[in-house]
């Protein structure tokens, strides 16, 4: 064999070698991406047990405390769950700071806030554990699913927990200890 068809061979090899080398790293990203995507999006994360905050609002104390002052904790203006996702406007001398919550539980601070015209109230002395009840009983009053569950004030700066069914039915209201509501404007 000639030298030149042995160095050939070996640049066939070499290629072929850096080829399946380029395919396995790319391979190897790629399922680490899809990985990190699956974690960061309950859709993609079938049967990851990651709970709805409509089913299971527990968590979220304890995640808001690690993550916010304790001063900030005070000055809530409003908080929405909704079946994936969560929001928390806080504000205090005339500055909001709006944060979420990623379906691992992570809170991240995000831009955006617009001042809420209402009363703050303690996001602490919140029961957050009354969201699976109130969320089965609003269902059961609507007469259709719950799309959006929002706890602030009211103008009398009374503390309500809304909820929102989905379509045409009206508004399920209950007081901050769970108790229901019939029309807010006159508890």
């Amino acid at each position: 064999m000639s030298k030149q068809a042995s160095q050939g061979r070996v640049f066939v090899v070499l290629g072929v070698g850096v080829a399946l080398l380029v395919m396995l790293i790319m391979g190897a990203g790629m399922a680490f991406f899809l990985l990190a995507k699956a974690e960061d999006n309950p859709g993609l994360a079938a049967g990851s047990g990651l709970a709805s905050p409509l089913e299971d609002a527990s968590g979220l104390q304890p995640a808001f405390a690690g993550a916010i002052d304790g001063d900030w904790l005070g000055s809530a203006g409003k908080l929405t769950l909704s079946p994936r996702s969560v929001e928390l406007v806080l504000q205090r001398d005339g500055v909001a700071r709006r944060y979420t919550v990623s379906p691992k539980g992570t809170v991240m601070r995000r831009g955006g806030a617009g001042l809420v015209d209402a009363e703050p109230f303690d996001l602490r002395e919140l029961d957050l554990e009354l969201v699976p009840r109130l969320v089965a009983d609003a269902r059961e009053r609507a007469g259709v699913d719950i799309a959006q569950v929002v706890v602030g004030r009211d103008e009398e700066a009374l503390l309500l927990w809304r909820l929102v069914p989905k379509g045409e039915a009206s508004d399920v209201y209950y007081l901050a200890d769970g108790s229901f509501v019939p029309d807010p404007d006159n508890p």
